[in-house]
Formats: C-alpha cells, structure tokens, sequence
C-alpha cells in the first residue's frame, strides 16, 4: 500500500477476521520488568506466527488499544 498509495482489493468467497487483545496487559506489564515484558509478548506473537504459518492465514498488523463495547 504505501508503494502504491493506494489499496487494492481483494474478493474472496469466504473469510474470517480475528481481532485479539491481551485483556489486562496494562496491569500486569506495570509490575514486570522490561525484558520480562518484551520476552512475555516475543512468546504470545511466536505463538501466533507459528499457527499462521501452519494454516497459510494472512497476517494483517494492528497495534493500538481496543476498548470492546460494553467496557
């Protein structure tokens, strides 16, 4: 996209979209020490790298704070 400047989209008959969070981070980052943190987070996303691969998913980056309705 940013080669291009635009978007190029994509049809596909079928898809699923997850969207994941570590509920509590904030809490529980505030009472670790930095390299625990940065090994605690290297572990959830080899974790996830390892069943996107498995799966051949498409990984779409998205770091940011979501607040699920109702919270």
């Amino acid at each position: 996209m940013k080669a291009k400047e635009f978007a190029q989209a994509k049809r596909t008959a079928l898809v699923t979209v997850l969207f994941t969070g570590i509920i509590g981070i904030t809490v529980v980052s505030s009472q670790m020490c930095g390299g625990d943190q940065v090994d605690e987070i290297s572990a959830c996303f080899s974790t996830f790298d390892c069943s996107i691969q498995v799966h051949s998913i498409e990984k779409i980056n998205m770091i940011g704070d979501f607040v699920p309705a109702g919270r």
